[in-house]
């Protein structure tokens, strides 16, 4: 209607799946990797920075899973076939993060999915840390593999398993003076996951509107022992520390925050309110994000706007890059969804110009953080981890959707060539982030991403040719 063209989208097809028919039976007596290959692998893992970020196994309690999966007993018990899947999860996602491991040349991490796969399904009576582990490693598998359907399936899976662990408990502080006992690591394991599980829960709950798995009012939210202390040091793994305080995705406290976002903008009641009621929420809410945004160090924390070409640090690991990165991302898009939901009311379709004021701010606020998202991306996309790809490509997809709109709602601003310029750069943004080479279909994903943003800067060139038109006819 604002075009006057018609819109012609492809049907995406670069996710479709061919099944076979080898039954979970076959798949248990898959045979597992020599086990010198798996302590070569497991080794790996556990000493590098990425098993702090994402602290998917504990030293100690996986070498008993690793036992279990690797006993030779005629028997086949519901607890081994759990250990085995929680292994051929594991070896799947090191295959795909450790190439330079030579033992990884016994992993094929798509075969090793597909076997874990099938052997999870056999357990899901079975809530067990093995289960639980396996639930999340395939979720981390199945992100950097670009299947984001079934990641989120197996994120609820978890969530569920872990609530049943009672991993959404506080624990007692952990003592300083001895070593754990397997039955408190086990208990400080399941913590953690439980932490990893609301990150995810809230942030695809953020991007799809769906309700979040875990609610807040039945968890204890107490962030764990140290984080706030480490959170921003030197992030390296100690391999003498095996209770090394962790890191996690992005930021814990701005996960909290994303929550409240969540609970407070989306759902029934959020469509229900006044103009004026969803602009004092708004205000609360960005508030709160401006709280979080001042309370870190100031080398990471976000601008307000980025609409300029930037220079970052060329110091930084690959570790702190990659939060750095991160942390904008998100902020922004948080900032995006808070002001954005100002379109919620009943005033959204209203002619350009007749909103009330702090409903046009609003929205005006949530393209520019839109805009900061494709500026900001623009210098840093080679910095994005390559098998975070799927996780990151949201941010600049939804932030060209918001621009998008934005020009269609108002054609005849001064600063429209400059957002028809970012729709146009948005293909060289995307095919600036690296892509795992194992994704089979990425090839076909970024010719489509090249196709969708043609079509929406075609688009978006007809609104303005057609608002410029309107825009003389009414001063004529």
């Amino acid at each position: 209607m604002r075009t006057g063209l018609s819109p012609q989208f492809d049907t995406p097809t670069f996710h479709q799946r061919l099944l076979d028919g080898e039954s979970p039976l076959s798949a248990s007596k898959t045979v597992l990797p020599p086990r010198w290959a798996f302590d070569e692998m497991f080794e790996a893992f556990i000493t590098s920075d990425l098993s702090l970020i994402f602290p998917l196994v504990d030293k100690v309690l996986f070498e008993e899973t690793a036992q279990l999966a690797y006993s030779t007993d005629s028997e086949l018990t519901l607890q081994h076939v759990s250990a085995k899947a929680c292994l051929f999860a594991f070896l799947a996602v090191v295959g795909m993060n450790f190439a330079e491991v030579p033992a990884t040349k016994y992993v094929d991490s798509a075969a090793f999915s597909k076997v874990a796969r099938r052997l999870i399904s056999e357990c899901l009576e079975d809530t067990s840390l093995a289960t639980l582990q396996t639930y999340l490693l395939m979720m981390m598998h199945d992100m950097a593999a670009g299947h984001m359907q079934t990641a989120t399936t197996y994120n609820t899976l978890a969530c569920q398993a872990v609530y049943a662990l009672n991993g959404h408990q506080r624990l007692f502080p952990s003592p300083k003076n001895r070593h754990l006992t397997l039955e408190e690591r086990e208990d400080r394991h399941v913590r953690l996951l439980f932490w990893m599980c609301y990150y995810f829960d809230k942030s695809i709950s953020l991007r799809t509107g769906h309700p979040p798995a875990i609610d807040d009012d039945f968890c204890d939210l107490t962030l764990p022992e140290g984080y706030n202390e480490s959170r921003w040091g030197i992030r390296s793994c100690d391999p003498n520390d095996d209770t090394q305080d962790v890191f996690f995705p992005g930021d814990m406290e701005l996960t909290i925050v994303k929550s409240r976002v969540i609970r407070s903008l989306y759902g029934n009641r959020a469509w229900e309110r006044s103009d004026a009621e969803l602009l004092r929420t708004i205000r609360e809410l960005d508030a709160e994000l401006e709280n979080w945004r001042s309370s870190i160090p100031r080398e990471f924390a976000p601008a307000l706007s980025v609409r300029k070409d930037i220079t970052l640090a060329s110091d930084l690991s690959r570790c702190m890059s990659m939060l750095h990165v991160e942390l904008h991302m998100e902020y922004h898009h948080i900032l995006n969804v808070i002001h954005g939901a100002s379109g919620l009311g009943t005033t959204a379709n209203t002619t350009p110009g007749s909103l009330m004021p702090g409903i046009q701010s609003s929205i005006d606020l949530s393209v520019e953080a839109s805009r900061s998202t494709l500026v900001y991306l623009t210098a840093s996309a080679d910095r994005v981890a390559s098998e975070a790809f799927w996780a990151f490509i949201f941010y600049p997809m939804s932030a060209l959707m918001t621009i998008f709109f934005s020009i269609l709602r108002n054609p005849c601003t001064d600063h429209v060539q400059d957002d028809l310029e970012l729709i146009s750069r948005s293909s060289t943004i995307v095919r600036g982030m690296p892509i795992h080479t194992a994704v089979p279909f990425a090839t076909e994903y970024l010719r489509q991403v090249d196709r969708f943003v043609e079509e929406l800067h075609r688009l978006a060139e007809g609104g303005i040719e057609r608002g410029r038109i309107e825009c003389r006819g009414n001063v004529t």
